[in-house]
């Protein structure tokens, strides 16, 4: 089947309140800035769905695209995750290395080296 922009749209029109539903029901509502971004990649998911012919007429085209928004929003609630995990590492690697920072320079007295490269042959200061 060949997707047109027309059809597509119509597809759009028809079932943008049951996907941004689907989306807002499965998204979590700390990352709810990105129910946008889960509606349009749901959209995307379909629009190559329908291209590659993956929609098969067994159920209603509402019900597939409530479950690619289900899985898209599953998807992203995953991804995010795993991003707020790695800046927390990030955070607290950042915060362990600081800490060791600062007691590596308090421990390097300036004045002691200098008094120390004094005493030493001017060849080696």
């Amino acid at each position: 089947m060949k997707v047109t922009e027309e059809y597509f749209t119509s597809i759009v029109n028809e079932t943008k309140n049951i996907v941004l539903s689907a989306v807002k029901k499965h998204l979590i509502d700390y990352y709810s800035q990105y129910i946008d971004d889960a509606v349009q990649e749901t959209y995307l998911r379909a629009y190559n769905g329908l291209v590659k012919e993956k929609f098969q007429d067994k159920s209603k085209l509402s019900t597939w695209l409530y479950a690619i928004a289900r899985n898209e929003s599953l998807r992203m609630n995953n991804k995010l995750k795993r991003e707020e995990q790695k800046k927390d590492k990030f955070l607290l690697f950042s915060k362990v290395n600081e800490k060791y920072e600062d007691e590596v320079t308090s421990n390097f007295n300036v004045n002691r080296i200098m008094e120390k490269a004094i005493l030493l042959p001017i060849k080696y200061r």
